[in-house]
């Protein structure tokens, strides 16, 4: 992610697949812009914490 957003500055960076809270924080670290994240969020117990914690990053 980090060398795309080199090369291709005007670019935007998505992400999906396999979305955790811990490899958002990385790839959000790196460059990325948008992350699609389902099963993260919707499969968790409490959703509104979940949900807070994504939106922070």
């Amino acid at each position: 992610v980090s060398q795309s957003r080199e090369h291709f500055p005007a670019a935007e960076c998505w992400a999906d697949g396999g979305i955790t809270l811990r490899a958002a924080r990385l790839l959000a670290a790196a460059g990325a812009q948008h992350l699609v994240i389902g099963r993260a969020l919707f499969t968790t117990a409490n959703y509104d914490v979940t949900l807070s914690q994504f939106t922070a990053l």
